[in-house]
């Protein structure tokens, strides 16, 4: 068996600097580690196309967008800010994942608000829009003003918005 982590570069000198840190302990015994350093481009595996776009955050941030085989879509970037790349990658897909860090009132270069996440999900014509990886001032505000948020955002995107929760589960 094996697991392959596909990144810009960063993946595999992290992994080393927790391997001379934590020594053999954290090495897999049950698996294969397999690193694929890639910031542009396609991959495909099995049935499944994995395309791969440059972000706006910092020189090593790319974003994901996976295609099945039965025309399945899912988008994921992690910090960014507002970019081209991530429409493209997000373009018509079935359900899009942003990073939302920051309340509207305290946007930070190089991360999303809400509204700048919802601005994408409209421009983008994606079907659902996850958001997630909300910073501890982003959480207590979502958590805060939920009812009035998600009544700011849908004026600006009409699909199906959810904020993600540790643990959930979704069908693509």
């Amino acid at each position: 068996m094996e697991l392959t982590i596909i990144g810009s570069g960063t993946g595999m000198p992290f992994h080393e600097g927790l391997l001379s840190t934590f020594g053999e302990t954290i090495k897999p015994k049950t698996f294969d580690l397999h690193f694929k350093e890639i910031d542009r481009g396609e991959l495909t595996y099995n049935d499944w196309k994995i395309i791969i776009e440059p972000l706006l955050h910092s020189m090593h941030s790319i974003g994901f967008r996976i295609e099945s085989h039965d025309n399945k879509t899912l988008t994921y970037s992690g910090d960014t800010d507002y970019c081209d790349g991530i429409i493209r990658l997000a373009r018509k897909v079935n359900t899009l994942v942003l990073e939302c860090s920051f309340p509207d009132d305290q946007k930070v270069e190089g991360h999303r608000t809400p509204q700048l996440c919802a601005r994408i999900a409209c421009e983008s014509q994606c079907e659902r829009l996850i958001l997630s990886h909300f910073y501890p001032v982003c959480d207590a505000s979502i958590k805060e003003n939920n009812k009035d948020l998600l009544k700011r955002l849908k004026n600006i995107y009409n699909g199906d918005i959810v904020f993600a929760e540790d643990f959930a589960r979704f069908t693509i």
